[in-house]
């Protein structure tokens, strides 16, 4: 009955959208694209502020150029800012002047659109899954049912977008009746949705060989040696519970996650701590292999992996002002050194897209 509420509410969401979009001639768009607005406007935020000129960010990281987006818990809405290594200058921040509420946004690979959802990870509300230009502010929705936690991936020459149909917490057995699907992006249109495989997965290796999920607790599917759609599914770390689950995309299929002090990260760290204290992550087989540190005052969270690189982003929570989230770092998962690089009132689910 869940399942069909949440299934309802999102085709009233996808009809009440298209509803709405009657300035957008039907040959403009492929079937499965509703043009939400051709153009956005950006208004300057001025509620965030850079603790490091645009140059210093981009030095910790090696790149020329970034874009960063995040939610602004306050509004619900994208904030959206850009790095260039020629200038030493204070970040400037971009609010979206749209009425969406923000969850989970990511930067495509070459860095012109950010794909986000409409709920967030651990709920079971109905999502759309959203697409929009960070240049002109143009917005497409894919016509789905159930869209949520969208990821982008690289497969050859097209370029993808995963997701799941289901955001709950997965140590009940209804999560292993829902799907992960991934849908084509290109030049501003969604392709078909295509089914992958059930469960709901949110990480994915490129070629779907290899995937992890949190939300409760950490599950881990790999392809099998039969056929393609031959899986084994594993549940790691002792089944304690997990969040903000992030798999690597260097090729060493790192798995970081947050944790609330459980036996396995105790056991490697050799001591109790703080939930959320700790990045903990484990390699290819679900061994914990590092265990990195908040700085004092904080505890992490949406932390992510940056895309070919040995680095993570987070928000970072402080515990004197009322546990908001207010902090972006950098986490160099090498030295293990988090730099604090924007401060702000409350922000979540942020996202770094670099150019080497």
């Amino acid at each position: 009955m869940l399942k069909a509420l949440r299934n309802t509410l999102g085709l009233m969401a996808v009809i009440l959208i298209a509803a709405c979009s009657d300035d957008v001639g039907e040959d403009s768009v492929s079937s499965y694209t509703i043009v939400v607005q051709d153009s956005g406007k950006f208004e300057e935020f001025d509620e965030c502020h850079s603790l490091k000129k645009s140059d210093e960010i981009l030095k910790l990281v090696g790149a020329t150029q970034g874009k960063i987006t995040f939610r602004d818990e306050v509004s619900g809405s994208l904030i959206y800012t850009e790095l260039s290594s020629s200038e030493s200058e204070d970040l400037k921040f971009y609010k979206m002047t749209d009425s969406l509420d923000v969850y989970h946004p990511e930067i495509s690979p070459d860095g012109q659109w950010v794909a986000f959802c409409t709920t967030f990870e651990g709920t079971d509300f109905a999502s759309n899954l959203y697409v929009q230009n960070l240049k002109t502010g143009k917005i497409v929705m894919l016509k789905a049912l159930n869209a949520t936690v969208p990821r982008w991936r690289v497969i050859g020459s097209d370029t993808i977008i995963t997701y799941i149909d289901f955001a709950g917490l997965n140590q009940f057995d209804d999560w292993k009746e829902y799907s992960t699907w991934f849908v084509r992006f290109s030049n501003g249109e969604f392709s078909a949705p295509e089914f992958l495989f059930k469960p709901a997965y949110t990480n994915l290796s490129s070629d779907f060989s290899f995937a992890v999920t949190g939300g409760a607790n950490l599950y881990h599917r790999v392809k099998g040696d039969g056929s393609s759609k031959s899986y084994k599914d594993s549940l790691w770390y002792n089944g304690d519970q997990v969040c903000n689950v992030s798999l690597s995309q260097d090729g060493t299929y790192r798995t970081s996650f947050l944790d609330l002090t459980g036996s396995a990260g105790v056991e490697f760290v050799g001591e109790s701590y703080i939930g959320h204290r700790k990045l903990i992550v484990v390699d290819s087989t679900g061994t914990v292999v590092q265990a990195v540190e908040a700085p004092e005052g904080f505890s992490f969270n949406d932390t992510e992996w940056l895309a070919n690189a040995n680095f993570e982003i987070c928000t970072l929570e402080d515990s004197k002002n009322e546990n908001r989230h207010t902090r972006i770092a950098l986490i160099n998962m090498e030295t293990e050194t988090v730099d604090e690089f924007v401060e702000g009132k409350d922000m979540y689910h942020v996202s770094f897209w670099m150019k080497k």
